[in-house]
């Protein structure tokens, strides 16, 4: 029962590891992706942040196919990988809400449901009971 749950977990952290690393990728090639607000297009089109989805995104993949689990490591990429989610959604909520440019609505949608999976995945991991 226990290697069930460990595999689907393992999973998870697989799942949401690669569509980061696959978002990073993205982001890194597309230099314009982002075009709204004027002020923030050379803050969210910057290189540092298709990288660091690519590298958090990375780190979650390892972690899930190695199954050696630390907790400190284990929150640090999920937070990071939350992070990078965050600011890309933000950067994608700015142009619907601001000016109706309702192309990235779906996008926008699917990018908060994948954030909730990555605290989801936060939520449920165990810790590590120590006894001292």
């Amino acid at each position: 029962m226990k290697l069930q749950y460990n595999l689907k977990h393992n999973l998870d952290y697989l799942i949401i590891g690669i569509t980061g690393v696959l978002i990073g990728l993205i982001l890194i090639h597309d230099r314009n992706y982002f075009f709204w607000p004027p002020q923030f297009v050379l803050f969210f089109n910057n290189y540092a942040i298709g990288i660091l989805g690519l590298m958090t995104g990375l780190g979650v993949t390892v972690y899930g196919l190695i199954g050696i689990h630390n907790d400190k490591i284990a929150g640090t990429l999920l937070a990071g990988l939350a992070f990078f989610v965050a600011v890309i959604l933000f950067g994608e909520i700015l142009p619907v809400i601001g000016i109706g440019y309702q192309n990235w609505h779906i996008g926008t949608i699917l990018l908060a449901f994948y954030l909730a999976e990555i605290m989801k995945v936060a939520y449920l991991r165990k810790p590590t009971n120590k006894k001292n």
